[in-house]
Parts: structure tokens; C-alpha cells; sequence
């Protein structure tokens, strides 16, 4: 399952720009001895229908929202944020938020605002299963997961191996099929913390992606990315 930690970065690497617009506080805190402050957003959205969702000895279909919202510690134009390029010196944090209904599988059922609950990555690298909270009365799955990466220095821009996430709580507050805002908290294995407020927008012209794949990579049931490739296959270069 070491396969679900690199589709997640690839994610990150690809959508790695921030749009100039930020929460009402941002989201700050110290991980790795490095401070982090939100100076740019942008989120990428996807949806799909009767996506195939295994769990355990359980398989159903079930429909999907999802959205991939990428902070970041410098601004950049939206336009930046959907180049393979990867910004020097920096840190972004990727959050995945996604909303899955057992009862209308056929549908996206939108992402509602409400509490999310948390998926570690590093657990489901590690071939284990993650634990999913209870569905609500209406059918819904609300869970995210997420991801800091720490970039290098130029000429190389080299990620530095993420630290794991202990603990994780996330709230949406408001949403649309352009924008979502909300507010996270999150606690590393090193002891340091994460927490404030996000306002991200999509980029124009930017289509929305399939979810069915991207879930089934947060949960270890499927094999696709989890938001855009604007790599495309290729080397992000270093900005």
C-alpha cells in the first residue's frame, strides 16, 4: 500500500500553487521546526457516480464528492498553481476532503458542511486498515486525510519525507462547486501542530476530475490519483 502515500504526493507535487485569496485567519502552527503561516489557496473538485467501494468483505457502489484543497506558505496566481512546477523553500499542505453516499450511489452527494472525520495515510501505506467513522442517518461518509510536503531548496527543490500525522479533525463550514471553506487542526508524530482556517476556490478553466479512483486511493480500495495531474507523467521542474 506504499503505492497510496506516492499518488497523494504526485497530487501535491502537480497542484502546487496558491491562489491570492486566504481564510479569515489562514492556518499556522510549527512542524518540523519549520513555521508555516497560509499565504496562498486553491482546491481542484471532482465527482463521481456508482463508484465501487470495498471494505473488508463489504463491496458496494456508492457516489462521491470530493475536493483537493492545497495551502500553501507563499502566494502564487492561479494560474501557477496548475504549471508542473514546484516552488523552492516551500511548504504546502494538502488537504482531501471527501464525501461518499451509501443510499443514492448514482449521485454526488455534495460536500456538506459538518465535522470530517480523519484517515491516516501512513496506516493504509503501511497495509493497514484505516477507521472509518459511521455513516450519518442520510447515507453519508465525511472523511479527509492529509499531507505536509516540505520542499527543498533550488536548484532540486527535494522533498523531505513527510512526518506523519497523529491526529486529525477537520470541519467544513461552507461549500460550493467552486470553493470550500472550513477549519483543521492536525498533530504530527514529532509533537508539532497545524490548525486555523481555509477559504480555497478553484482555478478557472480547470475541469473537475473523477472521484471514484481518488477515494479508492484514500481508502485502499482503488488505484487512481487523488486530484489533477498537471505532470502529466513528466518531472516537475524547481522554481
Amino acid at each position: 500500500m506504499r503505492k497510496i502515500t506516492v499518488l497523494f504526493l504526485t497530487s501535491a507535487l502537480a497542484a502546487c500553487g496558491g491562489s491570492s485569496s486566504s481564510g479569515p485567519s489562514g492556518i499556522s502552527g510549527t512542524v518540523g521546526g519549520k513555521t508555516f503561516t497560509t499565504q496562498g489557496e486553491v482546491a481542484f473538485f471532482g465527482s463521481g457516480a456508482n463508484c465501487p467501494f470495498t471494505s473488508g468483505a463489504t463491496s458496494v457502489s456508492v457516489g462521491t464528492s470530493l475536493a483537493v484543497a492545497e495551502v500553501t506558505n507563499y502566494a502564487l496566481t492561479c494560474s501557477a498553481a496548475t504549471t508542473c512546477a514546484l516552488k523552492a523553500s516551500s511548504m504546502t499542505l494538502t488537504l482531501l476532503i471527501a464525501r461518499a453516499n451509501y443510499f443514492s450511489p448514482a449521485t454526488a452527494p455534495g460536500l456538506g458542511s459538518g465535522s470530517y472525520g480523519y484517515i491516516d495515510l501512513f496506516v493504509l501505506a503501511g497495509g493497514g486498515t484505516p477507521t472509518l467513522p459511521q455513516p450519518d442517518a442520510a447515507g453519508n461518509l465525511s472523511i479527509f486525510t492529509a499531507l505536509l510536503l516540505d520542499v527543498g531548496p533550488a536548484p532540486t527543490c527535494t522533498p523531505a519525507a513527510p512526518i506523519q500525522i497523529t491526529q486529525g479533525a477537520l470541519n467544513v463550514t461552507a461549500s460550493s462547486a467552486t470553493s470550500i471553506s472550513g477549519t483543521v487542526s492536525l498533530t504530527f508524530k514529532d509533537g508539532s501542530s497545524l490548525s486555523g482556517s481555509f477559504t480555497a476556490a478553484s482555478c478557472p478553466g480547470v475541469p473537475n476530475f473523477d472521484a471514484c479512483s481518488a477515494l479508492g486511493s484514500i481508502l485502499g480500495s482503488g488505484s487512481g490519483g487523488a486530484g489533477p495531474d498537471f505532470c502529466q507523467g513528466s518531472a516537475p521542474t524547481c522554481t
